[in-house]
């Protein structure tokens, strides 16, 4: 297998013999199938490119539950403080069909 690397970025992989005349800034460098593109050739070694870097939005939507997991949290919460919600507030009722709207319309 070939790698055609431009800089330290693999840009595509091709089999033996399948080479083709490139630009002097691009290079042709023998690689196992284990290359893909967009890896990283530095030293004479391939890598493979990191991971972007999350926003601060998307690390905090990994930690934190969505929405719908919350909500069910409190439903259950609710449901189990009494179970024939003779007790419940409007709010807590109306909170506990908002969840079994949003579960049935998955």
């Amino acid at each position: 297998m070939k790698a055609l690397v431009q800089g330290t970025r693999v840009c595509q992989i091709v089999r033996d013999g399948e080479e083709f005349p490139v630009h002097h800034e691009l290079k042709w460098v023998d690689c196992d199938d284990g290359v893909k593109e967009e890896d990283i050739y530095e030293n004479e070694a391939f890598s493979k490119r990191p991971e972007p870097a999350l926003s601060p939005a998307e690390k905090a939507a990994q930690l934190l539950p969505s929405y719908e997991q919350q909500l069910e949290t409190i439903c259950l919460a609710l449901a189990q403080l009494d179970p024939m919600g003779s007790s419940l507030s409007q709010d807590a009722k109306d909170l506990i069909q908002k969840h079994k709207d949003v579960v049935a319309a998955r």
